[in-house]
């Protein structure tokens, strides 16, 4: 189990080679720029992070919606029906459950962290530390040495951090809204509490019992 961990591990790493020198001369002074600047080394595993959220962002979608598919069949089918009704359903379910959904999980956590995270500060210290050096005895001068040192090393992670969460809200935001219409059933189940809940928030827009219903095709029972 080590092995593939370190194999694993090792493969995440190799995505991006962060020692790149560029095309050197000063950074950019404003923050997009400067970014910019440093992403086409990074190019690969920035859309292999965005495929693998994309991915993982879309299994979690399917899995709410057939959460409330699962109820409806507890409540429409009998217990010895139910299997012999949706067997291939369950175990689809089960496979995308107990295994894709791990394994997906995994190469995305692989190419976020180690992929696009560790080798991304990398770039941005390598990079900032061959400007650095470059500087006159006297500019030293002017500040501490330590301190100097740490804001290199935080910028790395701050600008990884930058790009890291832009790229992952883009994505899930994306997949959530292009899914927002996913109707998830088994609300019978749920029972008078969503329906309680769905009439408060009519009520809180101003609405009566009638307006409600009309607006929301009675989904809350109003």
């Amino acid at each position: 189990m080590r092995a593939i961990y370190e194999r694993a591990t090792r493969l995440a790493l190799n995505l991006v080679a962060p020692y790149d020198a560029g095309v050197g001369g000063p950074p950019a002074t404003s923050v997009w720029p400067y970014l910019r600047s440093h992403l086409r080394p990074l190019r690969w595993v920035i859309g292999l992070s965005l495929a693998m959220t994309i991915l993982a962002a879309s299994i979690e979608i399917w899995l709410i919606s057939y959460a409330g598919r699962l109820i409806d069949m507890l409540i429409d089918s009998t217990p010895y029906a139910i299997w012999r009704d949706h067997a291939g359903s369950l175990m689809f379910a089960a496979f995308m459950l107990t295994i894709l959904r791990p394994f997906i999980q995994f190469l995305r956590h692989a190419v976020n962290d180690i992929g696009l995270d560790c080798n991304g500060a990398s770039l941005f210290r390598f990079r900032a530390h061959a400007h650095l050096t470059q500087q006159s005895v006297g500019w030293f001068q002017d500040d501490l040495t330590g301190r100097t040192a740490s804001r290199l090393v935080l910028m790395g992670n701050y600008a990884t951090a930058v790009i890291f969460q832009s790229l992952n809200a883009v994505a899930f935001g994306t997949v959530y809204n292009r899914h927002r219409g996913v109707h998830v059933r088994g609300r019978r189940a749920l029972g008078p509490a969503v329906a309680g809940l769905g009439c408060d928030l009519c009520w809180a827009d101003g609405l009566d019992r009638t307006t409600c219903r009309e607006r929301d095709g009675g989904v809350h029972g109003c």
